[in-house]
C-alpha cells in the first residue's frame, strides 16, 4: 500500500511539473494577489469548510502554497443524506498531509446526492472550483484525481472541461461507463443466482431490496462451507473483477494461497 502512494504521488508530482497553466475563473493579477493573501495563513494550513449547492466542501491551503490545487472525487456513498456525508478532500489523511507539505492545494465536495451521483458531482464541483477562485484566487494550475466512482468523474472532468484542468489521477477501473461497469456486476450477480441461489433470486427490477439482500448473504455464508461452494464463489468473484486481497489489516495472500484469497 505504501509503495502504491509513494508511486502515485511521484506520478502526481511528474504531471503537476509537466502541466500548463490552467484555471476556472479570470481575475485580474491585483484582485488574486489580495485572495490569495487573505486564504493563505503565515504559517500552518487554512482550512475552510461550509456547504455549497447542496453539498459539503473542503478546502485546505498550506502556507506555501505554490499555486497548484488539486481537486478530489470521492466514490459512491450511501447515506440518505447528502449533507451527512463529510465532504473529502484526499482519500487518506497521510496522503492529504504529505501532498499539504509539499505545498499543495486540496479541494474536496461531498455531492448534492449520495449514490450515483455522476450528474450531480460535476455540477456541484464546478460550483466549488468557482468559489475556491474567488476566495482564494486563481490557482496556476488545477489536477484531478478520485478513486472509484470518483476515478470515473476524474476522467469525465478532462473530457468535459479540458482547459480546466492540467492533469488528472482516476485511480480506478471505471472508466468504460456506467452501463459498463453494471453489465459487469450483472454477470456476477446472474452466476451468483444460477451456482448458489438455484435462481432464487431477483436481479433485476427490485421489488425488495433489502429482502433479496439478506437472503443472498444467507445464501453465500452457505456456500463457503463448502469446496465446491467455496469454487463457485471464486468464479462469480472472477467474473465481477473483484480482487482476492483488500487492504483492511490483513497480509496479502501468496500468489498460490487460493484459499486466502478466495476467503478474502
Amino acid at each position: 500500500m505504501k509503495r502504491f502512494w509513494f508511486s502515485f504521488l511521484t506520478a502526481l508530482l511528474l504531471v503537476s511539473a509537466l502541466a500548463i497553466t490552467t484555471g476556472v475563473q479570470h481575475v485580474s493579477a491585483q484582485t488574486a494577489n489580495a485572495r490569495t493573501d487573505n486564504c493563505v495563513l503565515k504559517s500552518g494550513t487554512n482550512t475552510l469548510q461550509g456547504a455549497l449547492a447542496g453539498a459539503n466542501y473542503t478546502i485546505q491551503v498550506p502556507s506555501n502554497w505554490n499555486k497548484t490545487l488539486i481537486l478530489y472525487s470521492h466514490g459512491y456513498v450511501a447515506v440518505s443524506a447528502p449533507l451527512e456525508n463529510p465532504a473529502l478532500d484526499a482519500p487518506d489523511q497521510p496522503t492529504a498531509t504529505k501532498l499539504l507539505q509539499e505545498g499543495y492545494a486540496l479541494t474536496g465536495s461531498s455531492y448534492s446526492q449520495n449514490g450515483w451521483a455522476l450528474q450531480q458531482a460535476f455540477h456541484d464541483q464546478m460550483a466549488l472550483l468557482n468559489f475556491l477562485t474567488y476566495t482564494c484566487g486563481h490557482p496556476s494550475r488545477t489536477l484531478a484525481w478520485g478513486d472509484s466512482m470518483g476515478g470515473m468523474i476524474t476522467a469525465g472532468w478532462v473530457q468535459l472541461h479540458p482547459q480546466l484542468f492540467a492533469g488528472a489521477v482516476p485511480m480506478c477501473g471505471l472508466l468504460s461507463g456506467s452501463v459498463g461497469l453494471f453489465n459487469i456486476q450483472l454477470d456476477g450477480l446472474f452466476a451468483f443466482n444460477l451456482l448458489l441461489a438455484n435462481g432464487s433470486l431477483q436481479v433485476v427490477n427490485f421489488t425488495d431490496p433489502a429482502t433479496e439482500f439478506n437472503q443472498a448473504e444467507s445464501t453465500l455464508a452457505a456456500a463457503q462451507k463448502t469446496p465446491q461452494g467455496r469454487a463457485r464463489i471464486a468464479l462469480f468473484s472472477s467474473l465481477e473483477d473483484v480482487p482476492g486481497w483488500f487492504t483492511t489489516g490483513s497480509p496479502q495472500p501468496a500468489p498460490n494461497d487460493y484459499a486466502s484469497q478466495e476467503q478474502n
